[in-house]
């Protein structure tokens, strides 16, 4: 198991890193069917490893469908992957694939939903502090707010996706930022800037060798030329962008710089070539279905069959084009997603209020605590003093007690002995005074014994 499970990651990095459309979904089918394998695993750990790995074939085929056209495929993949890195609880997983709907809903010309999800995406993003989802899902709002005229907004995001790319070092996202920024710009007219900030990228482009990156930039270096009615240097620029975005993978920015190519042909008056380049990005965006595009290009269609004097193809279309035309062009589209941004914006407000309450009452839960803590500290103070006064008076009382006691005892032990001081002087006396009669009665004995020895001298004479 713990084999396969390192075989999975290996996978997942080769269809990560492999540019080729023909080589990296047969590795991503593999990480797919080896993941559903494991997801059988009865050790969590696992088991969540090839979930983890499921959403991530899950992304990677939508976004295999969506390179294709396959637009409603791509979002049934992805809302899987969504799924799955819910079950999981993987917020940056949440967030890419969000975005990745969001920019599938945006290829169909449905806005509101792929607004709602470019925004859940940014608020999962910030919650987790992923600096590249957050600068990724910045640009891909700020391409939306830029088409519906929210030039501001646009700008606003534009230069916080810039901003942190450079911060980070993501050379291609600056480019992206730069492109991006640029065509506002031209918006605001100031081609200069816009000029300058293309050629920025170009130079940061080419660096890296980002194909399609390199490809938009001269398209969008040749669109400021021609709406400054610079019409040869757009061509020089449109044509090297084409020549560029025929090596490159991404089939939208084909179809575009087509249009852009076709598109100055017609001005120029160069019919042939204007249709053949018309024609070939008219049959690209149908065949992917992506919406934008093709209406561009039904519209160019229907200009040329107008000079072609064709107008029976011009009417259709024209009608097609009118059916397809961008649903962000509408007013009550418009209106909705400014709401949204405002809903957004609000939201974002709402939870910064809350952190700073939430901060706000944790300095003032800390203060009121710390204010407790000193009033239980200066009542347990108190408490302390009084015991110890109480104490004091205990001991002061018991050695007053003790004191008065021995001196009463002392008194008494004096007392007794001066008693028996009394008595012993008396009891000395009394010897004393019986000694002297004693010595008092002996003279008076030698006397007897001296008489009677006399009288025994007498006694023997006779």
């Amino acid at each position: 198991m713990p084999d396969d499970t390192a075989k999975l990651h290996v996978l997942n990095s080769i269809a990560e890193m492999s540019a080729d459309d023909n080589v990296w979904p047969i590795y991503n089918q593999q990480m797919a069917s080896l993941s559903i394998k494991l997801m059988k695993s009865k050790v969590l750990q696992i088991k969540k490893r090839a979930l983890y790995h499921f959403a991530n074939s899950q992304i990677n085929t939508g976004y295999l469908h969506n390179s294709n056209g396959n637009l409603d495929s791509s979002i049934f993949y992805y809302q899987q992957a969504f799924a799955t890195m819910q079950e999981l609880g993987d917020k940056s997983g949440m967030a890419a694939a969000l975005n990745n709907i969001g920019y599938a809903f945006k290829s169909q010309g449905d806005i509101l939903n792929a607004l709602d999800c470019y925004h859940r995406s940014l608020k999962l993003y910030e919650s987790i502090k992923y600096d590249r989802g957050i600068a990724n899902t910045l640009n891909n709002l700020a391409i939306i707010y830029g088409k519906q005229g929210d030039v501001k907004t646009a700008i606003e995001y534009n230069k916080k996706s810039l901003a942190i790319s450079e911060r980070m070092g993501d050379k291609k996202s600056v480019g992206i930022s730069l492109n991006n920024l640029a065509l506002l710009y031209h918006k605001k007219n100031k081609p200069d800037q816009a000029i300058a900030d293309l050629n920025k990228a170009l130079a940061i482009q080419n660096q890296i060798d980002d194909i399609d990156g390199i490809a938009n930039s001269y398209n969008n270096i040749g669109y400021v030329y021609e709406e400054n009615g610079k019409l040869k240097p757009a061509l020089e620029n449109y044509l090297l962008a084409y020549k560029i975005a025929l090596k490159g993978n991404d089939k939208p920015v084909f179809v575009s710089t087509a249009i852009n190519v076709a598109n100055i042909y017609l001005k120029l008056n160069n019919i042939k070539e204007a249709y053949r380049y018309a024609n070939e990005a008219y049959k690209l965006a149908k065949e992917i279905e992506f919406v934008n595009e093709l209406a561009d290009a039904a519209d160019l269609m229907s200009q040329i069959f107008k000079q072609k004097k064709d107008y029976r193809n011009a009417l259709e279309m024209h009608e097609f084009y009118v059916k397809l035309k961008d649903s962000a062009l509408n007013e009550s589209t418009r209106k909705a997603s400014l709401q949204m941004k405002f809903q957004y914006a609000y939201e974002k407000k709402v939870i910064a209020d809350s952190i700073k309450n939430q901060e706000f009452q944790k300095v003032k839960d800390a203060q009121i605590a710390a204010q407790q803590s000193a009033l239980k500290q200066e009542k347990t103070m108190k408490y302390v003093s009084f015991l110890g006064l109480a104490l004091f008076v205990l001991i002061s009382l018991y050695a007053f007690y003790r004191y008065r006691d021995t001196k009463k005892k002392n008194a008494i032990i004096a007392f007794q002995k001066e008693i028996v001081d009394q008595k012993q002087k008396e009891m000395i006396d009394s010897i004393v005074y019986a000694k002297r009669i004693q010595q008092s009665l002996l003279p008076t004995e030698k006397y007897i014994e001296k008489v009677l020895e006399e009288h025994k001298r007498k006694s023997a004479k006779k």
